[in-house]
């Protein structure tokens, strides 16, 4: 396990060859700014890119529509929909769903047992979303607006506090901050299983290709 970034990361994109990522960095005056950088994985280098870059992978060719609604475009978790349009997610639990050119066709609060979901990962015409205060993660519906399908609960040992989830194949990963640990999902049968124990709070897991990334309290780790 190589740590490949140290700096502090406001948000990470990942994308077919690495990640785009934001992070807060001094500029020549010393106060502090948010840059935009991508890795590559393949020759396992950093280097800076746009704004643009940047905006228009996390919300598509209209991103601008999108950022005039939502206004702080860092923050939230975003992902592409089935219907070509892009869903975003508030730690607060505020969904936004977009259509194709940017337009919002719905906004609500988004949660489970009233507590709000967060992170979100895309799976078909659903989303799937953690509940860092019911131990749980759940399966939303945006077409019949409700949770269909919840793994977990407030009692169960099956997660401990998760706080991020990604997707890759037909495996969920689930990162959980208390228990230091990446637990998959099954999506066939919905088996839960171990994957990776860590030393230290795991706040983001996702894989690309062969590759397996971890965001710890200390860094950015490729594994």
């Amino acid at each position: 396990m190589v740590c490949i970034i140290n700096s502090v990361v406001l948000d990470i994109l990942p994308h077919a060859s690495g990640f785009l990522f934001a992070e807060m960095s001094p500029d020549e005056r010393g106060e502090e700014k948010i840059s935009f950088y991508s890795y590559e994985q393949d020759r396992r280098e950093c280097f800076p890119i746009t704004a643009k870059t940047y905006l228009t992978h996390k919300f598509g060719a209209y991103y601008r529509d999108v950022i005039d609604e939502l206004g702080d475009f860092i923050s939230c978790d975003a992902a592409p929909l089935s219907e070509n349009g892009t869903v975003a997610l508030y730690e607060s639990g505020d969904m936004y769903i977009f259509g194709a050119h940017g337009e919002q066709v719905w906004h609500g609060n988004v949660s489970y047992q009233h507590k709000p979901v967060r992170d979100l990962a895309v799976d078909g015409k659903n989303i799937w979303c953690v509940v860092p205060d019911r131990n749980a993660v759940i399966c939303y519906s945006p077409a019949e607006k409700r949770v269909t399908l919840r793994i977990g609960g407030k009692d169960s040992p099956a997660f401990e506090e998760p706080v991020s989830i990604s997707k890759c194949g037909e495996l969920l990963f689930v990162s959980s901050r208390k228990a230091k640990k990446v637990r998959t999902i099954r999506l066939p049968d919905y088996e839960v299983a171990d994957l990776r124990k860590f030393r230290e709070p795991v706040h983001k897991y996702f894989k690309i290709g062969a590759c397996e990334y971890a965001v710890l309290d200390s860094g950015i780790y490729e594994m």
